[in-house]
């Protein structure tokens, strides 16, 4: 029977106080909008702070675990592996005529080539310094220079400008250095 009557009585309440908190936020709504702004937070925040102390817990438990499972470290050998480039020996025409074969397949006309050796004693390599001006477009470009390093491992693009004589113009113009590095001790 108790338990009936506090039933009841709190049903008798909650109109009550719902009549009161009506009056209330009626009166001064931005009071209790702050009010319950700041409820909100605070409950957000509590439940923040024990997110967080449960995430802890249960990461060391994790790092507990995992120091439990240490095995023993295998014994393991390395190797080296060597991305090193075997250089050829320099041949001006061979290489001459395999750049040219390169350029005819990605479709790229060589306008003007400058071809300067660099033999300086302070390295261990001789570098042909190679410098073309073409006028072509972007995929026969980039075709040529894909091509360029997949067929000759032994040369790097050094720099590359484009730039377009007109706005209109399909083509660009472009200057490349490449350098190619050969081995030193033979020369043909």
């Amino acid at each position: 029977m108790e338990i009936l009557q506090s039933d009841e009585a709190q049903l008798t309440i909650l109109p009550f106080c719902g009549f009161y908190v009506r009056r209330l936020f009626q009166k001064q709504p931005v009071a209790i909008s702050g009010l319950l702004f700041s409820f909100v937070l605070a409950a957000g925040a509590c439940y923040a702070s024990w997110y967080w102390e449960w995430e802890s817990q249960v990461l060391t438990e994790q790092l507990r675990e995992a120091k439990s499972l240490r095995v023993a470290p295998a014994l393991v050998t390395v190797t080296a592996v060597s991305n090193a480039v075997a250089l050829p020996t320099f041949s001006s025409s061979e290489f001459t005529e395999q750049f040219s074969a390169i350029a005819r397949e990605a479709k790229v006309p060589l306008d003007e080539l400058f071809y300067v050796l660099e033999t300086g004693q302070a390295q261990p390599f001789w570098r042909y310094r190679i410098t073309i001006e073409i006028k072509t477009g972007y995929p026969e470009l980039r075709n040529f220079i894909a091509a360029l390093s997949s067929a000759l491992p032994n040369v790097a693009l050094d720099t590359i400008h484009c730039r377009r004589e007109d706005v209109a113009a399909a083509g660009l113009a472009c200057q490349l250095t490449l350098s190619a590095f050969f081995r030193k001790k033979m020369h043909g």
